[in-house]
C-alpha cells in the first residue's frame, strides 16, 4: 500500500456522525451534474471535477419495495424521507434479503437525483459504495455521541470504580469492574450500544477529509 493510500485510511480525529459535512442530510448532499466545492474540485479545463474529500449519507429505512428494482424510502438525520433506487446491474437484488425496516442505509458519495416522477432521492449504481447497518439511525447517533465522551469508570449505573476494568469483548469500548456489572450493563442497554459501536468502527478508522481514492464497503458489506 502506498503512503498516500495509507494516509487516507487514518482517522484525522474522533469521527462524529453529527458532522453534517461528512454525514450530510439529503438536502446538504451535492446535486448531480454540478460541482460542489465542499466536496469537489473543478478540473483545469472546466469540463469536469475530481473529488476533494469523502462523505456518506445515512438514512433509516422506513419502507421497501421491489418493483423492477429495489426501492427504499429512508429518513435522514433531518427527518426528511427520500427514495433510494438501485440501478446497478442486479437492480439491488444482493441487498434485498438484508433490508429491514428500522435499519440504516449508508451510501458513499451520494448526490441528489431527480426521478422522472418528480420525486427526489438517490440513484444507486455502485453496490460497493452502499451497505445496510443493522441499527437504527437514532442508535448510531447515540453511540457516536458516547464515543466523544467515554466514561473512565465502570459502565454499570452507580459504579465509580476506575481501576482493574475489563473491556467488552464485542465493542472494546464499554468497560466493567466484573462479570456481574457487565451482565447488569448488558441488560440495561449495552446489548444495543454494543452493536452500534461495532458498526461505527469502519467509519472511525478512516480520514474523511483527505481524498486519495474512493472508499468501498466491499470488505464489510
Amino acid at each position: 500500500m502506498s503512503e498516500n493510500a495509507d494516509r487516507s485510511n487514518r482517522p484525522s480525529s474522533q469521527i462524529t456522525l453529527r458532522d453534517r459535512l461528512t454525514f450530510p442530510a439529503f438536502g446538504d448532499c451535492p446535486h448531480e451534474r454540478s460541482v460542489d466545492i465542499r466536496y469537489m474540485e473543478e478540473d483545469e479545463d472546466g469540463f469536469g471535477s475530481t473529488l476533494a474529500r469523502h462523505w456518506c449519507f445515512l438514512g433509516e429505512i422506513v419502507q421497501s419495495a421491489t418493483v423492477a428494482r429495489l426501492l427504499l424510502d429512508v429518513r435522514d438525520v433531518a427527518g426528511r424521507v427520500v427514495r433510494a433506487a438501485f440501478y446497478d446491474t442486479d437492480l439491488g437484488e444482493p441487498f434485498a434479503q438484508r433490508v429491514k425496516k428500522g435499519h440504516t442505509l449508508a451510501l458513499l458519495y451520494p448526490q441528489q437525483h431527480h426521478f422522472m416522477d418528480g420525486s427526489k432521492g438517490f440513484r444507486i449504481e455502485e453496490l460497493r459504495e452502499v451497505t445496510i447497518i443493522p441499527c437504527s439511525l437514532v442508535s448510531l447517533l447515540a453511540a457516536s455521541d458516547m464515543l466523544q465522551r467515554l466514561p473512565s469508570t465502570c459502565w454499570a449505573d452507580g459504579c465509580e470504580k476506575e481501576t482493574e476494568l475489563t473491556a467488552c469483548s464485542g465493542c472494546h469500548k464499554a468497560k466493567y469492574c466484573g462479570k456481574e456489572h457487565q451482565e447488569i450493563g448488558w441488560k440495561a442497554g449495552h446489548r444495543r450500544e454494543c452493536k452500534a459501536f461495532k458498526s461505527l468502527e469502519w467509519y472511525s478508522q478512516r480520514d474523511w477529509t483527505t481524498f486519495q481514492s474512493r472508499f468501498s464497503f466491499t470488505s464489510s458489506a
